[in-house]
């Protein structure tokens, strides 16, 4: 199978795909894997390839999406599109490439119950998978994007070799949710297990195409509420609203979290005493979450996530977790228990403290004045100045 790529500056080149049969599906779409074991092209559906989603997709070749294209953390990244596909050298997408994350694996691999590589990643190495994807969503909010369809099915992790630690990589970036000039480009798409109380009343309540998800406006706290189920997932293996008897997405629109509620509510296979291991912070931002949908920035979760990895917190953990020895254990982990295996960089304004809150860590980082802004309020405070001069001369000369 050949497929035409078409680049921003109009130039063509030929993908070669001899394997059509290798490939991986999804709800728009099927992901082909090109000979060269460089690039992959993600073919749309038919329904998929409205004007809608091939005006987004020539959009994000532009330059100036280049802060996202180019967006890297530690080696993780997001899957930006390289060019758009097309069966013929016309304008007519049907797609489009992007580039292959070699040896990797969904998110979902270390938590599902079905997958055969449920056990891929210990106690230590989730850890800083949590950290790292939530380092890489904090770092795509700042770039000005959402990632709207945020799910296990879109995040691929790439295993540790000698040479670099775990990488975490977002793909289907065609479902980010981005702003040009005054037009919103959404997602289009979403999963209910992952949506927050306040997208899935407005999906159904919708009448718009794809269920409800069409034309629909994340915010960041949509994405923020989905990063906390995942992090939840990673470092608990299972779904933070599932409980007995009743269906997670029913408990996620009543903000049911049995962790912190009604306990004899929670499965047998619950991992209480696992969460109750977690230090009260992460508890508190669990159940803030869960509870009032108060979320926290990609940000606060980064700094949290960091301190789990410090003694003496981690020793407790790995004593109430006891955990497998795993496959895909980190090669450069420290032979040293008393030292975290890998730091996750904070901000500059981030002060951990024992007592959870005693310091607000959802603050933004305090911004400092352009010269612009700093000679802009000078002048106002001088005219200021000048009119009060003004109105006691004015007094002063009306007196005498």
């Amino acid at each position: 199978m050949k497929i035409f790529a078409k680049s921003y500056s109009q130039k063509w080149t030929n993908v070669q795909i001899s394997n059509p049969d290798h490939s991986e599906g999804g709800s728009e779409g099927r992901v082909y894997f090109s000979d060269d074991g460089l690039s992959c092209v993600k073919i749309l559906k038919k329904s998929a390839r409205d004007k809608r989603k091939i005006d987004k997709l020539k959009l994000m070749l532009d330059p100036k999406f280049d802060k996202l294209r180019n967006l890297s953390v530690n080696g993780s990244t997001v899957c930006w599109p390289i060019s758009t596909a097309h069966e013929a050298k016309d304008d007519n997408p049907i797609g489009y490439i992007m580039p292959l994350i070699k040896e990797s694996v969904p998110l979902d691999s270390i938590f599902a119950k079905s997958n055969a590589t449920a056990k891929l990643a210990e106690l230590d190495d989730r850890i800083f998978i949590a950290g790292l994807l939530s380092l890489l969503v904090f770092r795509l909010h700042t770039a000005g994007a959402i990632v709207g369809d945020f799910n296990p099915a879109n995040i691929r992790l790439q295993k540790p070799t000698k040479k670099s630690a775990w990488n975490v990589h977002i793909i289907d970036t065609d479902s980010f949710q981005l702003t040009d000039r005054r037009r919103t480009l959404t997602s289009d798409i979403g999963r209910d297990l992952y949506s927050s109380p306040r997208l899935l009343e407005q999906q159904k309540s919708s009448k718009s195409a794809n269920y409800g998800w069409a034309g629909l406006k994340r915010k960041k706290e949509d994405d923020e509420y989905a990063l906390a189920i995942l992090i939840f997932q990673i470092l608990l293996l299972i779904h933070p609203m599932k409980i007995k008897g009743k269906s997670i997405s029913k408990n996620m629109g009543n903000k049911v979290f049995a962790y912190t509620g009604t306990k004899s509510k929670l499965p047998t296979n619950a991992p209480l005493s696992k969460f109750e291991a977690l230090p009260q912070i992460i508890q508190k931002m669990f159940s803030d979450t869960f509870e009032n949908v108060t979320t926290y920035r990609a940000r606060d979760w980064v700094h949290a996530i960091n301190d789990l990895e410090k003694e003496p917190v981690i020793t407790k953990l790995r004593k109430e977790f006891q955990e497998f020895s795993s496959p895909w254990s980190d090669p450069n982990k420290t032979t040293s228990k008393n030292e975290p295996k890998v730091t996750i960089e904070t901000s500059p304004d981030y002060n951990p403290t024992t007592t959870p809150f005693s310091k607000t860590i959802s603050q933004p980082t305090p911004v400092k004045d352009s010269l612009i802004s700093t000679i802009g309020k000078f002048i106002y405070k001088s005219l200021g100045v000048l009119l009060i001069i003004y109105i006691i001369y004015f007094i002063l000369s009306a007196i005498f």
